[in-house]
C-alpha cells in the first residue's frame, strides 16, 4: 500500500509540473494598466461554468423566460444593471431575455486596460478547452478578472463587435519601474553643476541652472552635458532622460526599438514604450494608459529638468502632436 501511495504521489507531482510548464509555455506576457471601462454592447460570450443559466423576461430578474445552455454562443445587447439584456440561440432561432451578469463575468468589479506582448489565443471558458479567436498586440483589450492559475478573463475587439473569453497570462513585473522610481524620484532634478563630474544616474535637489532651456544647446552640450543638463546617448533633458529610463528598464538603446509614426498606435501603447510628441518638443516613457490619458515618467516638463512620475497627457493630445513611438523589446 505504501508503494502505491508513493507511486500515486510521484505521478501527481509530475502531472502538476507538466501542467505548470504548459501554462507557462502558453502564457502571454501582459502589462496591466489602471482601471478602465469596457464596452460590452455586441460582445459575444459563453456563460461561465457547465450548467444551464436561467434567463428572465425583464431586468428585474423575477419572471423566468428560459435557459442558456453552456455551449450557446450569446450576445450582450445591453450591459446595464445586474441583469443584462442578451440574445441567445433556441431550437426555433434566437431569443432575447435577461441574464444575471455574474453568469457572464467572473469578477463584476474588476476591469483594467492591458497590453499583450504577443498575439494570444482566446478560449471560450476557463477550462481552456475550445478556442474563441485571437487577441492581437494591436487590440484595445480589457482584463475582466485578476490572473488566477495563469488565466484571466478578457474582452477584446473583433470586426463585428467584441468577444469575452479567457487567455493564459502572466503579468510583467513592476520591479524595474520600482527601481527607477527609487533612483529617479519625483521632485528631484536630472542635472548637475556645470563642469562637475556626473553620470547619467546623477540627480540634484536643485533645479537646473542651464540658461539654454529655451534653445541654443551646442553639440558639446548634447554629447557631454557641459551646460549642466545631464546627457545620455547624445541627448539631454526630456529626450536624454527618457532614453536613460528606457535603457535601464530593458537594457537596450531606445533608438534601436521598433519605430512607429502611426497615430492609431497611440491607443495600444504599453508601459515602457517611448513617445516623442508635442510636435517634436517632448519625450517620455509610458507607465500606463486608460481610456482617456497616457501616464508617463518624464523630465523637464517644468523647464528645469524636474523629474515627474504620473504625468498625464490626453490620448488626443499625444495623437495630434505625435512625432514617433518606440516599442520596447
Amino acid at each position: 500500500m505504501l508503494k502505491k501511495n508513493k507511486c500515486f504521489t510521484t505521478v501527481l507531482i509530475v502531472f502538476c509540473i507538466v501542467f505548470s510548464m504548459f501554462i507557462t509555455a502558453n502564457a502571454v506576457t501582459v502589462s496591466i494598466g489602471i482601471d478602465g471601462t469596457a464596452n460590452f454592447t455586441n460582445a459575444q460570450f459563453y456563460v461561465l461554468g457547465s450548467s444551464n443559466v436561467t434567463t428572465y423576461t425583464s431586468s428585474s430578474g423575477t419572471t423566468v423566460s428560459g435557459s442558456i445552455y453552456p455551449n450557446d454562443l450569446c450576445t450582450v445587447l445591453d450591459a446595464t444593471g445586474t441583469y443584462w439584456k442578451v440574445s441567445y440561440p433556441t431550437s426555433g432561432g434566437s431569443k432575447i431575455a435577461y441574464c444575471n451578469k455574474t453568469n457572464i463575468l467572473s469578477n463584476t468589479s474588476y476591469c483594467k486596460r492591458i497590453s499583450v506582448y504577443a498575439d494570444s489565443t482566446v478560449y471560450r471558458k476557463s477550462d481552456m478547452s475550445t478556442s474563441f479567436g485571437t487577441a492581437l498586440t494591436t487590440d484595445k483589450i480589457y482584463m475582466l478578472s485578476p490572473i488566477s492559475n495563469g488565466r484571466s478573463q478578457i474582452i477584446y475587439p473583433t470586426s463585428s463587435g467584441y468577444k469575452i473569453g479567457w487567455i493564459y497570462a502572466t503579468a510583467v513585473t513592476s520591479a524595474s519601474f520600482t527601481a527607477e522610481k527609487s533612483k529617479f524620484p519625483s521632485g528631484k532634478y536630472w542635472c548637475h553643476t556645470p563642469g562637475a563630474q556626473y553620470t547619467a544616474d546623477t540627480i540634484s535637489s536643485s533645479p537646473c541652472t542651464c540658461d539654454k532651456h529655451g534653445g541654443g544647446h551646442t553639440t558639446n552640450d548634447l554629447l557631454t552635458g557641459s551646460c549642466g543638463c545631464n546627457s545620455f546617448e547624445g541627448a539631454i533633458q526630456c529626450m536624454g532622460f527618457a532614453r536613460k529610463v528606457g535603457y535601464d528598464l530593458f537594457g537596450t538603446s531606445v533608438t534601436s526599438w521598433k519605430r512607429s509614426t502611426l497615430t492609431n498606435d497611440v491607443e495600444t501603447l504599453s508601459p515602457g514604450d517611448y513617445i516623442r510628441f508635442k510636435n517634436d518638443g517632448h519625450s517620455a516613457i509610458v507607465t500606463s494608459i486608460d481610456n482617456t490619458y497616457i501616464y508617463v515618467v518624464e523630465c523637464n516638463a517644468d523647464g528645469k529638468c524636474g523629474i515627474r512620475w504620473g504625468g498625464a497627457y490626453s490620448i488626443s493630445t499625444v495623437k495630434n502632436s505625435l512625432t514617433e513611438i518606440r516599442r520596447h523589446p
